[in-house]
Formats: structure tokens, sequence, C-alpha cells
């Protein structure tokens, strides 16, 4: 089953005018995790993560369980676990992490790969 967890969040007050983040929504701010060992799991990540800010959510696919995408809620919390969270995670470690690319919201296409023009 899909680890998409959210955790019931306390309803904070809009920042600069923006509306609250709603569920299921993607984020722009989001930290991809990959080669995670078998035995790493969401609640873990969120463990780690957690101290460099707010997470929105946490997706592993389930037919990549050794990926994971990590949303935070602003810019500065996700540079801070890039540049500070480092790749041993809950005694697991993982191939590394970088700043996930922004899914493309606009075009849904029903085709595959990466071609384009």
């Amino acid at each position: 089953q899909p680890q998409h967890l959210h955790q019931p969040q306390q309803l904070h007050q809009p920042q600069l005018g923006l509306e609250a983040p709603k569920q299921g929504v993607p984020g722009i701010f989001r930290l991809f995790v990959f080669g995670m060992p078998s035995g790493l799991n969401a609640d873990m990540l969120r463990g780690h993560f957690a101290r460099h800010g707010e997470i929105l959510d946490i997706y592993a696919p389930v037919k990549s369980p050794d990926l994971a995408y990590i949303t935070f809620s602003q810019e500065e919390e996700l540079q801070d676990a890039l540049v500070n969270s480092g790749v041993r995670i809950a005694g697991f470690s993982v191939q590394g992490i970088k700043q996930a690319q922004p899914r493309e919201v606009k075009h849904v296409s029903k085709g595959g790969g990466k071609g384009g023009r």
C-alpha cells in the first residue's frame, strides 16, 4: 500500500496572503531521496527531516520503494535539508538526496518517456 502519509496539521495563519497548503496538492519545495534501503520507511524519513522544517507530505512510490519525495512548506527548509541532512537517515545510508524537479501540472500527457519538443 502506498506510504502517502498526511499528519493532521494544526491550522496556522496563512503567510504572505497565500492560502494554507491543501492536502494532496503537490508542493514545489520537494526533496528527492534515492537509493533507499528496504528497511527505511516514511516514518523514519519524517523523523529525520522534520528538524529542517514543516513537512507537508512524504510520498514513496509503491513501484519504486527505493525512492521518496519529501515536500517542505518553504524554500529555506528545503535548502536547509539539502545542505545539512546528509545521506545517513535513521541509521541507514541512502545513495543521495537532491531537489526534485517540479512536476508539470499544466500538461498531463498520457505517454511516458522523457521526449518532448
